[in-house]
């Protein structure tokens, strides 16, 4: 199984990507809501090796609007 991931699909050929043979199933994922970056947070935030008793998870899923999955785990990798 080969994957690949491209948020730039403007700059891509798909219809040369997903002929017969190639990849030939696209999925597409939605950048996360208030709840899902919330989720996300609260996922992944306990266990980062620092004192999370004041990091306020509502406050920076509120402003990390647009922020895709990743992203929101580059700033909890951040946060350690």
């Amino acid at each position: 199984m080969i994957t690949t991931v491209s948020f730039l699909l403007s700059k891509i050929d798909c219809r040369a990507l997903l002929r017969p043979g190639r990849f030939d199933v696209e999925v597409q994922i939605n950048v996360p809501d208030l709840k899902g970056r919330t989720d996300i947070l609260n996922l992944y935030v306990p266990h980062i090796k620092v004192d999370t008793t004041g990091i306020d998870i509502a406050k920076i899923a509120r402003n990390t609007i647009g922020t895709l999955h990743a992203i929101t785990l580059i700033i909890v990798g951040v946060m350690a």
